[in-house]
């Protein structure tokens, strides 16, 4: 599933770096400890009250800035949507909306669900029409098709590799348009391989700040390493 974005903005022939990019991540809730020791140029704004001690989005959160140049500013904005396992599709839908009032130049999920809902499929088209770029985590689908709002056109969907560049067993295989490593040690899943995929959008936005959205697709291509029918990018 390659989508591409269709967004035109005035030519710029000199390229000029932004002064922040903003990220929101709608997961668990990233936890006090982690934001306190986080290095100085990444930020964390947040939206609600941490009431859980889920760390997913602590593990996410590291994923997503282990790797980041210490030059580049960055903020979070960190949504709590649920501290279980299953995400509320109507609670889902409730954040991407605070996330549209955010305004900010990518939204990281690294969860989903299982069914296609209008209203939240009418939010990532509002979402992506403001020229927001959406990483989506495809889900431990065992082999089928992505979760939603991956699987949905012009999300950037990311399924799992393991350390000798296969598929995951756990992964989705349909409607994946990227896979990265998702199995460490400790802990495995899309959730854990699609932080890298948000890290090298957060480096190509700030080295320039009239970069398209359009240009998202291609260049993630360029990165990629074809290995039989799947494009893998690595850290």
């Amino acid at each position: 599933m390659i989508g591409y974005f269709f967004f035109f903005s005035s030519f710029t022939s000199k390229k000029t770096s932004r002064n922040n990019v903003d990220v929101v991540l709608i997961d668990s809730g990233i936890s006090p400890s982690l934001i306190n020791n986080l290095p100085k140029n990444i930020k964390v704004v947040s939206y609600d009250k941490k009431e859980n001690n889920n760390t997913h989005a602590d593990l996410v959160t590291k994923k997503m800035v282990e790797n980041l140049n210490e030059k580049i500013h960055l903020t979070i904005h960190d949504l709590i949507v649920t501290n279980k396992k299953n995400v509320p599709v109507s609670t889902l839908n409730k954040k991407l909306e605070e996330a549209v009032k955010i305004d900010p130049d990518i939204i990281h999920l690294s969860l989903g669900v299982n069914i296609n809902n209008p209203e939240l499929k009418q939010y990532i088209h509002t979402l992506i029409s403001e020229n927001i770029i959406i990483v989506a985590s495809a889900g431990n689908r065992f082999g089928l098709s992505a979760q939603y709002p991956a699987r949905y056109k012009n999300v950037i969907s990311v399924g799992s590799v393991n350390n000798q560049n296969e598929i995951s067993t756990f992964s989705a295989r349909k409607n994946v348009d990227f896979y990265a490593l998702g199995e460490y040690e400790d802990f495995s899943g899309t959730s854990f391989s699609s932080p890298t995929i948000t890290t090298k959008i957060i480096e190509l936005l700030y080295a320039d700040e009239s970069y398209l959205a359009a240009d998202i697709f291609p260049d993630l291509q360029k990165m990629s390493t074809r290995n039989d029918d799947i494009l893998i990018i690595k850290k």
